[in-house]
C-alpha cells in the first residue's frame, strides 16, 4: 500500500535518474569528446593549416569548431588544398565511415591518434604547386625548329586563334570529378613548350599530374599525349596519356644538383579532342 501511495515519487525519481544518465552519457561520451578536440586543435593548428571534417553535415560538430579553419567537401569536386603546409582530417567515427577522400593532392601522412569518437589523420602538404605559378610562364610553341611565343593575355597564354588554343588555369570534369590544373590543349604536329623558373626552397621531390578532361574524344586509334618534363635542362620524365579517364599521377626526384629550371614540351602527331589538363607539385 505504501509503495502505491509513493510511486509517482518513484516514477519521478526514476525519470530524473534516466535523464541525469543520459546526460552524463552525452557529456562523458559525446560533449567531452568535442571539448577535448578542440583543446588539441588549439594546441596544435598553425596559420598555414587546413582541417577538413567528415561528415560536413554533422552541423553540431561543424558548429562546435567555430573559429578553426574548416573547409568541407563538395559533391564531385575535387578539394582544393594548395597553398597549406599541413591538412588535419577529421572523422566523426560514429557518423562516418567511408574511406575514400575527394583529394588529389599528394600528402605525407604525419601520425594518426583519435580524440573519443574523433580519428585524427595529419598530413604534410607538397608545398609548392605549379598551377600557383602560371603568370611567371614563358610559353611558346615549336614547328619545325621554330619557336614562336604565346602572348599573355587575360590570363591565359593564347597559342593560336582557336578558343581552346591557350595555357592557362582551368577547371575540368575527370571521371565526374571537378579539378583545378592548368589546360594545355595539344595541337596536331606542333609542341607546347612551358618554362618556369624553380624556387630555392624545393627539396626536389615531384609529383606530376595529368589526365584527359571528361569532354576529351576516347578513340582508341587517335593518337596519344605525349609529355616530357626537364629540369635543369635533363630529362626528369617521359609519358604517355593514354585515353584512361583518370588522373594519372608520376612521381620522379631530381636533387644533385639543385632543381632551379623546369620546362614542360607537350605534343600529339594529330589534331584530336584531347582536352589535357596537367599540374607539377613539389616538396
Amino acid at each position: 500500500m505504501q509503495i502505491i501511495k509513493n510511486l509517482p515519487r518513484i516514477l519521478i525519481l526514476a525519470s530524473l535518474v534516466l535523464v541525469l544518465g543520459l546526460l552524463f552519457f552525452y557529456f562523458y561520451f559525446i560533449k567531452a569528446d568535442i571539448i577535448r578536440l578542440r583543446s588539441y586543435l588549439k594546441n596544435e593548428i598553425k596559420k598555414s593549416d587546413i582541417i577538413l571534417f567528415f561528415p560536413d553535415w554533422e552541423k553540431n560538430d561543424i558548429l562546435a569548431l567555430d573559429g578553426f579553419p574548416v573547409i568541407t567537401s563538395k559533391e564531385n569536386h575535387y578539394i582544393n588544398l594548395y597553398g597549406f603546409n599541413r591538412l588535419f582530417i577529421i572523422k566523426n567515427t560514429k557518423r562516418y565511415n567511408n574511406k575514400s577522400i575527394p583529394i588529389k593532392n599528394e600528402m605525407l601522412l604525419n601520425r594518426k591518434l583519435g580524440k573519443g569518437i574523433y580519428s585524427i589523420e595529419e598530413f604534410r602538404l607538397y608545398g609548392f604547386n605549379l598551377t600557383e605559378q602560371i603568370e611567371k610562364f614563358r610559353v611558346s610553341i615549336e614547328v619545325d625548329d621554330k619557336k614562336s611565343s604565346c602572348p599573355f593575355d587575360n590570363g591565359v597564354y593564347k597559342c593560336g586563334t582557336m578558343g581552346w588554343q591557350y595555357v592557362g588555369k582551368a577547371t575540368v570534369d575527370v571521371d565526374g570529378q571537378q579539378a583545378e590544373c592548368i589546360w594545355a590543349h595539344p595541337m596536331g604536329g606542333k609542341k607546347i613548350i612551358i618554362e618556369a623558373d624553380l624556387p630555392v626552397t624545393i627539396s626536389g621531390d615531384f609529383v606530376f599530374y595529368r589526365a584527359l578532361a571528361s569532354t576529351s574524344g576516347f578513340d582508341p586509334s587517335k593518337p596519344e599525349v605525349i609529355t616530357k618534363i626537364f629540369i635543369n635542362d635533363q630529362q626528369v620524365l617521359s609519358s604517355t596519356t593514354s585515353r584512361n579517364r583518370e588522373w594519372i599521377k608520376e612521381k620522379f626526384s631530381f636533387k644533385n644538383p639543385k632543381p632551379s629550371r623546369l620546362r614542360i614540351e607537350i605534343f600529339t602527331t594529330q589534331e584530336y579532342k584531347n582536352h589535357f589538363c596537367f599540374n607539377l607539385e613539389a616538396m
